[in-house]
């Protein structure tokens, strides 16, 4: 009796650990099973991400189209009674082109199935337009004076421009999901036609934002030395140069340009430079100690400046030189 008691006894403890384990077994397997459920949900699949972006794009737009309304109430049409430059005036016929066209994607694109192959459709629009924007930035400096200081907070009048660099960012993302997911789309080359197509028109605008903060710089810093600002020109460096020893120069700054123009400078402060000579850069070589920049002045006198080497004026100056000397360079070919 005593035996049977004992079994009985060990049989009850054994299973007892046994449905411990189990009822472990089966908690483990159910938080797993709701972690993994959990992860699950957060991966999106192809066609909520591509539908998610595509939204994302569309909302975008309306947000842009509401802000040059905005834009044209509050700042274009209180001046347009005034007498404005032709660059202001061509800002302001920009501002209304921008919002018909603007206006007609927007609605275009609640009722389309894909919103890029719309953009692809109004690309040759807005590259005349945007491009004749940044043309006229002149005029967005005195829209800026001419309106009331309480509607031009935070530069307004380069909302366009900046709405602009968005487009590449959306598309981007979208061709790289189509390569992904080539099923989601038939036509993936129009997509990737949309996509260079905004980025040359991005560059562009880009580089004459360049020139024309470039153009503003160099008039301040010339003034009267006869430089022709209408030369296509972008300023490749601008800052602080460091003179070879033993050579001592009563400038330490310059504003070199692509062309090979130099305004050698005195710096005043972080951001104000006095000119001190303007010059064209002829001959650019490297001695043991130091760059040596061959230049003439606007009076016909050559001179030698001596730059440190491994300084990134110097730098600047040897590439600029190296690219201008290659034999399919079709610059090569004409003078500084």
């Amino acid at each position: 009796m005593a035996f049977l008691e004992g079994m009985h006894i060990f049989r009850s403890l054994t299973r007892g650990k046994t449905f411990q384990k189990e009822l472990k077994k089966a908690n483990i397997q159910k938080e797993t099973g709701t972690l993994a459920l959990v992860e699950t949900k957060n991966v999106k699949s192809p066609q909520i991400e591509y539908a998610s972006v595509s939204k994302e794009l569309t909302s975008t737009e309306l947000k842009y189209v509401l802000e040059l309304r905005r834009i044209l109430n509050e700042i274009i049409l209180p001046i347009e009674s005034q007498s404005l430059s032709q660059e202001a005036v061509g800002i302001c016929t920009c501002v209304k082109t921008l919002i018909q066209f603007h206006g007609l994607l927007y609605s275009e694109m609640m009722t389309a199935k894909s919103p890029v192959l719309l953009l692809l459709k109004y690309l040759q629009v807005f590259r005349d337009v945007y491009q004749m924007y940044t043309i006229n930035l002149a005029g967005v400096f005195e829209i800026e004076k001419a309106a009331s200081p309480y509607t031009i907070g935070g530069n307004r009048l380069l909302i366009p421009l900046q709405h602009l660099m968005r487009y590449p960012m959306h598309l981007s993302r979208i061709c790289k999901l189509l390569q992904k997911h080539s099923w989601l789309e038939k036509n993936l080359y129009l997509f990737v036609q949309a996509l260079d197509g905004f980025k040359q028109l991005c560059m562009f605008i880009d580089e004459e934002r360049g020139r024309d903060e470039g153009n503003h710089l160099l008039k301040d810093l010339c003034k009267d030395e006869g430089i022709a600002l209408d030369i296509p020109r972008h300023i490749r460096f601008k800052g602080l140069i460091v003179v070879a020893k033993p050579y001592l120069y009563e400038f330490n700054a310059c504003v070199f340009c692509d062309d090979g123009l130099i305004v050698w400078t005195k710096l005043l402060d972080e951001t104000e430079m006095m000119s001190i000579s303007v010059e064209q850069c002829l001959y650019v070589s490297q001695i043991s100690l130091s760059v040596v920049i061959v230049t003439l002045s606007s009076n016909g006198q050559l001179f030698k400046r001596h730059l440190a080497l491994h300084t990134l004026a110097a730098s600047v100056f040897q590439k600029w030189y190296q690219q201008r000397s290659k034999p399919n360079n079709p610059e090569s070919t004409t003078s500084c």
